[in-house]
């Protein structure tokens, strides 16, 4: 705003000298006119302009219970928990609200019922968007366990709130972590659902749209988070990394996040819901559009598989069937998928997306402010024409 009061100011007293030189009949009606244009002018291109950026990264939640092993029984390292995101946003210059819901599944309760009998603590990271604050990320934080064991595909129902837990707040490089102690969890199989406000919204235009920007909650990046949230995460290239070292190594552009892969850390199961309140989704701004309808609202469903099996060239010869991933004796280089897993990869769907919303008013308002904007265009056409007319002189009479 300071920039245009600059500009109009230069404008009008340029015009003002211009029209003393040209011995206009107003030169005040010019400036005025020449100022109000430039104006009408600026405010119509950021009223009328949309902002199209990018997509950013797409970071992921993490989750460690802590004392939870996954059964050597196991064809994969999967290690059973499910996640659900219901997200409602209010008004786009304000945060969301979001309910986050825990539900291990039955092949999880399987292997850990007897370790978590007596209760566990339940961490989970919130991954700070670009440009807020880890404070900002995830604020006024509040727990309870449910009674529904379907909460991971019901997120449009209320599900009943059983026992209110305790939440422990810890802002850390890039997200903010979460801990709850859950007591007897391995003899309720409760599901767990944190809810808490997060600045995910960035602006799109002046008049009501705006983007939502929703982590993922399966993926790589959810190893990544789980891996920081136990302390096995560096930030920087050259930084050595912690614990035991793995083939593949997951990375955060926008951070510098550095972890060694474990598919114990990763999330497999996820589903996200948007209500809108009032708002409208532009799907073609949408990344990615939504596949699913929980409860009404829009939602975004996710799948990711863990590697199961690491070849190398020692145990390998021409001929052999390939196994998920393989390396060579050549440490310098990089590994390489099988053909099944590259299908596999190809298959997931993400629950992470870059979503555009507008106000249902963001039609009304915009046309009523750019009728404005015309109208303030038409009197500065009309102040610097009637600045730039020549008075006609006076008849001289003749004397007699």
């Amino acid at each position: 705003m300071t920039t245009i009061v600059i500009i109009a100011l230069v404008a009008a007293v340029t015009s003002v000298f211009l029209s003393l030189r040209m011995r206009t009949s107003d030169p005040a009606r010019l400036g005025i006119g020449v100022a109000l244009i430039v104006t009408a002018v600026w405010l119509g291109s950021r009223l009328a302009g949309v902002e199209v950026t990018q997509p950013p990264e797409q970071r992921g939640i993490g989750v460690h219970i802590q004392g939870a092993r996954v059964s050597a029984g196991r064809a994969s390292d999967d290690r059973g928990i499910a996640l659900s995101m219901a997200v409602r946003a209010t008004a786009c210059d304000e945060p969301v609200d979001v309910e986050l819901t825990v539900a291990p599944t039955a092949e999880f309760w399987i292997d850990n019922e007897g370790r978590l009998g007596d209760g566990t603590t339940l961490r989970i990271a919130i991954p700070t968007p670009a440009g807020t604050s880890p404070e900002e990320a995830a604020s006024d934080a509040r727990g309870w366990t449910i009674d529904d064991g379907l909460a991971p595909f019901s997120s449009g129902v209320t599900a009943k709130k059983v026992a209110e837990l305790d939440v422990a707040t810890e802002a850390d490089q890039a997200a903010t972590f979460l801990s709850l102690t859950v007591p007897t969890w391995g003899r309720t199989l409760n599901p767990v659902l944190v809810a808490f406000r997060a600045d995910w919204t960035t602006r799109r235009s002046y008049l009501g749209s705006c983007y939502v920007t929703l982590p993922s909650l399966t993926g790589l990046q959810t190893a990544l988070s789980t891996a920081q949230l136990r302390g096995k995460a560096v930030i920087g290239a050259d930084a050595e990394l912690p614990g035991r070292k793995s083939l593949i190594v997951v990375t955060s552009r926008s951070t510098g996040l550095r972890a060694s892969y474990r598919a114990k850390d990763e999330v497999t199961r996820g589903v996200t819901s948007l209500d809108l309140e009032g708002h409208t989704l532009d799907e073609g701004a949408t990344l990615p559009a939504p596949d699913a309808n929980l409860g009404g609202v829009p939602a975004w469903t996710c799948r990711s598989t863990p590697p199961e099996k690491l070849t190398s060239v020692f145990t390998t010869a021409p001929g052999d069937p390939a196994e998920d991933v393989y390396s060579t004796l050549d440490t310098s280089g990089t590994v390489a998928l099988s053909d099944a897993r590259m299908a596999e990869l190809l298959d997931q769907r993400t629950c992470a997306s870059y979503v555009a919303i507008e106000s249902s008013a963001a039609g009304i308002r915009r046309d009523l402010l750019l009728m404005g904007v015309g109208a303030l265009f038409a009197g500065g056409i009309e102040l610097t024409l009637s600045g730039l007319h020549r008075p006609r002189r006076p008849a001289v009479s003749g004397s007699r």
